[in-house]
């Protein structure tokens, strides 16, 4: 995630071994331990949320993955692609503030190798929001014609994510040890916007839109077949639980998305628009953290709000601890047979 302005700036901020100032060198040293803790503790926590959603989301074999599982397993490859090509990266050259340590042909690779998986995850993401929008508020249930159309959708993302970085590729060189844009000035600030425009605004847009459309068309329960059975308090009762899980839920996914994204996009801005701004690679380290908790964050927020999941986790040790068990879950993680309606696929 971090370029060469960036390591740049962080190593003419790094206090030399012989200067006389002795109490700069523990307060540096205590903050790259205290960097590092953060940056192992979120590389695990991903990697593990991420590995045991995808236990859950394969248990029962690819052949009975919805057109919703098949979306949620690519978000789960690019969270962890995130978290693989990142955090390992910029924890060493942080820990090192070496300069660039891995030659000029991967100057051209690692970085935009870093950038690709986070636009996959964030179009992954929005793609999401569209898919639950057209589920429940217009309401195009067609499961066959679904799972084609998700597995084009996640061809489109990777494709688009590669190209979207190939200028940056293109444009990196290894220069007096750093690796470093070469475009000038004016090509710098278009590309970051076009970044800032297609990982943060418009997608951010499109997810509040949709996810704002789905909350209102939970909220009045305008649903199909929702009156066979609203005269019953029992039904009612799981109807109202049903809403109040699945608005949270869409709040949740809107706000991680705001909070751990703005961060690492405001830095860059700054940076790229600012003339001879003086910036703190404490400031750089915690945007960079922020970005990388959203890879754990959502599979947090699955875990706590998705009673389907849950039940296909306890289904998946049960069956580790007694394989003759005949416990079975939904299909999807989306729907359990209390969740047949379309208001509650969210």
């Amino acid at each position: 995630m971090m370029n060469d302005s960036c390591y740049e700036n962080m190593a003419d901020s790094v206090p030399a071994i012989n200067t006389t100032d002795s109490e700069r060198i523990p307060a540096f040293l205590t903050q790259r331990i205290v960097q590092q803790i953060c940056y192992g503790m979120i590389f695990v926590l991903s990697m593990a949320g991420n590995a045991v959603m995808l236990a859950v989301l394969l248990h029962r074999g690819s052949r009975l993955l919805s057109r919703k599982d098949i979306l949620l397993l690519n978000m789960i490859v690019a969270e962890s692609a995130v978290a693989i090509t990142s955090i390992p990266l910029d924890f060493t050259l942080l820990f090192l503030n070496d300069g660039w340590l891995f030659g000029p042909f991967m100057c051209h690779i690692l970085w935009p190798m870093q950038t690709a998986p986070f636009g996959a995850l964030v179009l992954t993401l929005t793609a999401m929001s569209i898919q639950r929008y057209k589920g429940i508020v217009h309401q195009m249930r067609s499961r066959n014609a679904g799972r084609k159309s998700s597995f084009v959708t996640v061809i489109f993302i990777w494709l688009f994510s590669l190209i979207i970085v190939v200028p940056y590729g293109v444009f990196l060189r290894l220069e007096e040890g750093q690796c470093s844009e070469t475009w000038g000035a004016i090509g710098s600030q278009v590309y970051t916007l076009g970044l800032f425009a297609f990982h943060y605004v418009i997608p951010l847009t499109i997810i509040t839109f949709c996810y704002a459309r789905i909350a209102i068309r939970i909220r009045h329960g305008q649903r199909e077949g929702a009156s066979i059975i609203s005269g019953t308090h029992k039904a009612r009762l799981k109807r109202s639980r049903r809403h109040v899980r699945a608005m949270r839920m869409v709040i949740l996914f809107v706000v991680v998305f705001a909070v751990c994204m703005l961060p690492h996009q405001v830095v860059w801005l700054w940076i790229t628009f600012g003339k001879e701004v003086n910036y703190s690679d404490n400031l750089l380290t915690f945007a960079y953290m922020f970005t990388f908790t959203s890879s754990f964050a959502n599979p947090l927020v699955y875990f706590t709000q998705n009673p389907a999941l849950k039940a296909k986790l306890k289904s998946l040790i049960l069956c580790r601890l007694m394989p003759d068990s005949r416990l079975r879950t939904g299909n999807s993680f989306f729907t359990t047979s209390d969740d047949a309606s379309a208001d509650s696929r969210v």
